[in-house]
């Protein structure tokens, strides 16, 4: 009965001694070497998916209302070009980490040759809606301290409006204030053009 024990335990310490993981991947890095003990719970080898990545966000909790999961985001690494990679996220950790108030947001990335575990990413998050009324930048029309555009009236005569303007979007800018939609504008007056000038719209 002693012996047949000890072949059981043999066999059992037979099967531990082989590892196999739970997916295809590469070996990372190697934590054990050959006549070292290994105890249960003792890290032997790190192993990387293939197929695919991960993103790990810190999301402060006053955005975590704003993501979902599936939801599809532009992942952007700047050390593999200027191009944003498709990604999509999987997992929101339900708990937030109570020192930094702050949730984990887990996004799949697909597999690309050129990126490797460590890298830095960035990825934008839609954290609200807004409608803005944007105008070509060569309409604006500064005088001192004021801002505004010549708007064409029903006449086709030119009249200065005073506008807030916002920030600005390429060769566009953001109008806070001052016009509404719809609204015909001088996109490029000539600085002889002055309140109540004709003007002959474009065809």
């Amino acid at each position: 009965n002693q012996a047949q024990a000890a072949v059981d335990a043999a066999t059992v310490a037979r099967k531990d001694a082989r590892v196999l993981a739970p997916f295809d991947g590469k070996v990372t890095a190697k934590l054990a070497d050959a006549g070292a003990l290994a105890a249960p719970g003792t890290p032997l080898l790190t192993l990387e998916r293939e197929g695919g990545y991960r993103v790990d966000l810190v999301v402060p909790e006053a955005y975590i209302q704003s993501v979902r999961t599936g939801q599809a985001v532009d992942v952007r690494i700047p050390s593999v070009g200027d191009l944003p990679i498709a990604g999509t996220i999987d997992v929101i950790v339900p708990s937030a980490d109570q020192g930094s108030r702050t949730f984990v947001v887990q996004v799949g990335v697909s597999g690309t040759e050129s990126l490797r575990s460590g890298m830095f990413a960035r990825v934008p998050l839609i954290i609200g809606e807004q409608q803005t009324l944007r105008i070509p930048g060569s309409a604006v029309v500064r005088r001192g301290q004021l801002t505004g555009v010549f708007i064409v009236d029903e006449k086709n005569t030119a009249r200065f409006r005073l506008i807030r303007i916002g920030r600005a979007y390429g060769d566009q800018v953001a109008v806070i204030s001052g016009i509404k939609d719809g609204t015909r504008l001088v996109t490029a007056p000539s600085p002889e053009l002055t309140n109540g000038s004709a003007v002959e719209p474009e065809k």
